[in-house]
């Protein structure tokens, strides 16, 4: 992103409140305030900045980082308000501050407005996703939060069972309906994802050819669709994978460090739960990642290490099939679609 901006403004997010601090281009800390984290109070505060010599909104970012729910009253007024807001992974600025003495609401909101000013080259405007894929996404959160819930209340009674434990065993009875009421809880979830699929047909289409690709089932497909916003968020595979943190980098440094080449733990760890479930099933049932498996395990290959790169195997099929708009083809060559 090019330098366009003359302001930049730091946001630290809390439940009840927003701690603000506005710079300019050289850094210079001009006001600060705090107030209620509410979509009329941050319309309020909109007004105050315009009292800033030389401030224009147009020429401003506004720069928070990335906690959930508790951002939804700012990109509210920020969607009302038509603002450039940049939303911020918070271990990127923490890493980007180095040791840092003492904690407080306000110093994080200065450091924020600093570090969008400093790093504005890798500023992503925020844009709000269309209703059917913010629908997805709540739908695909609430769904993981039931499995997760589910899984608590029956996996220690099924492994007692198993163990010959009947006095914890039996205990699941008085579980079974409130388990019997969170699966029927999932299904209608999943009923309602897939009527949401079959509204939309590009959502549908890309669906369909995801599926296509073998170690890629529905619910990792609706993780894809989700998180890459239908194929727009992401230009390739490789910045999906960062995002997932399944993107391998060197760990190297002159000639004393030799390290192994490593995976960043920063990436969002439902999508690479799901990545490596898919790449575990590819690595039986599709013949040529199932090979190629086998033969770096056979190797002497850390197991994990070669599903890393069927991980990323995968999201390339998965970018390549929805950029050409086919069907995965095992054999599929290039020059029979130029013919």
């Amino acid at each position: 992103m090019q330098e366009q901006f003359t302001h930049y403004v730091g946001i630290d997010v809390s439940k009840l409140t927003l701690n603000i601090a506005i710079c300019d281009s050289s850094r210079q800390i001009l006001e600060e305030y705090e107030i209620e984290n509410l979509v009329p109070a941050i319309k309020s505060m909109l007004v105050k900045l315009k009292k800033i010599k030389g401030f224009d909104v147009k020429n401003t970012i506004f720069c928070l980082e990335h906690t959930g729910n508790y951002c939804t009253p700012f990109l509210e007024a920020s969607d009302a308000k038509s603002l450039n807001t940049w939303m911020e992974n918070p271990t990127a600025i923490k890493r980007s501050l180095g040791i840092v003495r003492g904690k407080s609401d306000q110093a994080d909101a200065r450091q924020i407005a600093v570090y969008a000013c400093r790093f504005i080259d890798k500023a992503k405007l925020w844009k709000r996703p269309p209703h059917e894929i913010a629908e997805l996404r709540a739908l695909f959160s609430e769904r993981n939060r039931l499995v997760k819930v589910i899984g608590i209340l029956t996996v220690p009674i099924r492994e007692a069972a198993q163990m010959g434990n009947k006095v914890a065993a039996g205990t699941g009875k008085f579980s079974e309906k409130a388990v019997k009421e969170l699966v029927a809880s999932k299904v209608s979830i999943e009923e309602r994802i897939a009527e949401i699929v079959a509204e939309v047909p590009e959502i549908q289409q890309n669906m369909e050819l995801l599926k296509s690709i073998k170690g890629i089932g529905r619910e990792t497909a609706v993780m894809l669709i989700v998180f890459t916003q239908n194929f727009t968020l992401f230009a390739n595979a490789k910045q999906f994978a960062c995002f997932c943190g399944v993107a391998p980098f060197p760990h190297s440094s002159g000639t004393s460090v030799k390290g192994k080449t490593k995976i960043s733990r920063m990436g969002n760890r439902i999508a690479k739960a799901l990545l490596t479930t898919a790449a575990w099933s590819a690595s039986r049932f599709d013949l040529e990642l199932k090979t190629y498996h086998q033969r770096r395990v056979a190797e002497g290959v850390e197991p994990m290490a070669s599903i890393n790169i069927i991980r990323n195997k995968l999201l390339g099929r998965a970018f390549s099939v929805i950029r050409r708009q086919e069907r995965f083809q095992v054999d599929w060559n290039p020059e029979s679609k130029r013919a």
